[in-house]
């Protein structure tokens, strides 16, 4: 945690080097207003999310983050929901599909996200030119809950 937060501070996101975490009591963290206030997208996310850190691994905590970055809220489309596939996490976040596996049943676990899976399914044509059978496959839909909004 303490590497994550001298991350942020070396790419001045937030203003406070973190030298000591506290083992108890409460931590400030000075967050970068300019950035912040930019036209640059920056996620935010309830701040009970460090009320979790003992429930899930630093994987889940980057998952949380990359599903909420990927919702689109200002869209007339109305999606509550981030669908990115396996593959592209895998690629994006240099993690492999069992560390993502994991962080995704602890995220569901903690009630911080909420996974709606589709299946293979069979098109209606069934058929293609090449008489192959025609399947649809549709990313899983990946919804912060409103705790963490």
């Amino acid at each position: 945690m303490k590497n994550r937060l001298n991350t942020l501070y070396k790419a001045n996101l937030i203003g406070n080097k973190v030298d000591i975490l506290p083992r108890k009591g409460k931590m400030t963290i000075l967050f970068n207003e300019a950035v912040r206030s930019s036209e640059t997208f920056f996620t935010q996310i309830n701040a009970d999310v460090f009320n979790y850190l003992d429930k899930i691994n630093h994987h889940a905590f980057r998952l949380l983050f990359y599903y909420k970055s990927h919702i689109n809220f200002k869209e007339d489309r109305r999606l509550d929901y981030c669908y990115v596939g396996r593959e592209t996490l895998k690629v994006r976040l240099k993690m492999g599909s069992s560390t993502i596996q994991e962080a995704n049943e602890q995220l569901t676990k903690n009630k911080l996200i909420k996974i709606t899976k589709h299946m293979l399914e069979r098109r209606e044509e069934d058929y293609d030119d090449n008489n192959e059978l025609i399947f649809d496959r549709y990313n899983n839909h990946y919804s912060v809950t409103e705790k963490m909004m």
